[in-house]
């Protein structure tokens, strides 16, 4: 069976996972960490940016929805 994929209206969805993979690889590579934890601390450190770097209104939005979405995995990983 054939894995269905998400839309991609502008055909850039392939693209963008492989900017994100080489982004990702460049973060394991810089920082040391390991393939399982590299993506979760990525985006931890993402989600520092607005303390030490003026965002746009629109981001802020976006990391504060991130940071609401990783809160509830991780409480859904302490009540397993």
């Amino acid at each position: 069976m054939a894995q269905r994929l998400p839309p991609d209206h502008d055909n850039l969805n392939h693209d963008r996972a492989v900017w994100a993979g080489n982004a990702l690889a460049t973060f394991m590579q810089q920082t040391g960490t390991d393939q399982e934890g590299a993506l979760c601390d990525l985006l931890a450190d993402v989600m520092r940016q607005p303390n030490r770097f003026p965002l746009s209104p629109k981001r802020r939005a976006w990391l504060s929805a991130l940071k609401k979405l990783t809160k509830a995995v991780e409480e859904a990983e302490k009540a397993k």
